[in-house]
């Protein structure tokens, strides 16, 4: 039993002498390393605004477009506040929001002093410990990409309905009129030749209005998928 004791004592500060770290050391360095591995930038922000944690893309992204190192301790808001759309109003608007306990999801385009714009996704998650709010969780995300694209699909759709209201209106109205005289056309004085004219054109008159009823009802359900999309499509904030 008591060489079983001795091993036990020596595995004990071997594991301790390699890692150097308590159990709750080491989990804080896996969770660590688990936000590093990610593309998202993620900070933990205590009420008076002070950073408590960020990510190694926080600080990339930060060092990149603010040209700052940034620090634990460093008040965020030299962050929000040092772009040329001074977005500090609203994050002042969603960051309350989560002090206050709601869950805050917002899109923004930002224009960086030294830098394209960028839209972001930003997530606010309030952070209690033991009923007690310590801080606010932020994670950053950048959409520009997608942004971009659901941009080009608007502009697409709404070619497309221009396109779809020019041939189910301004080509229907006058093919109904040409319709309309073609069944006034009184046939029976003509030679067959112009009988067979008539025919032929009286054939193309109606042809062309199936081809312009069938662009109405795609113009509809084009009108039905662009609502569709639109009202599942996160929009930025204004």
């Amino acid at each position: 039993k008591s060489r079983d004791v001795n091993v036990y004592l020596v595995g004990h500060d071997l594991h301790k002498n390699l890692h150097g770290d308590s159990g709750v050391d080491l989990s804080l360095k896996i969770l660590k390393a688990i936000f590093d591995s990610i593309d998202a930038v993620k900070f933990f922000i205590s009420p008076n605004f002070r950073i408590q944690f960020f990510n190694n893309p926080a600080f990339e992204k930060c060092l990149k477009l603010h040209g700052k190192r940034m620090k634990i301790g460093d008040n965020i808001l030299e962050y929000v506040r040092d772009t040329e759309n001074k977005i500090d109003q609203d994050f002042l608007i969603d960051f309350d929001k989560a002090v206050k306990g709601e869950t805050v999801v917002s899109e923004k385009e930002i224009k960086y002093k030294h830098d394209k714009s960028k839209c972001f996704r930003t997530k606010y998650y309030p952070v209690y410990e033991e009923g007690n709010l310590i801080g606010v969780s932020v994670t950053v995300s950048d959409v520009t990409e997608r942004t971009r694209y659901e941009d080009n699909i608007r502009l697409q759709n709404e070619k497309l309905r221009k396109i779809a209201f020019i041939q189910s209106h301004q080509v229907r109205q006058p093919l109904s009129n040409i319709l309309g005289i073609l069944s006034l056309v009184n046939t029976d004085g003509m030679s067959e030749d112009d009988k067979y004219l008539m025919k032929i054109l009286n054939l193309s008159a109606q042809q062309l209005d199936q081809v312009v009823r069938k662009i109405v009802i795609e113009a509809q359900q084009l009108e039905l998928y662009s609502e569709f999309f639109e009202l599942h499509t996160p929009m930025q904030n204004s």
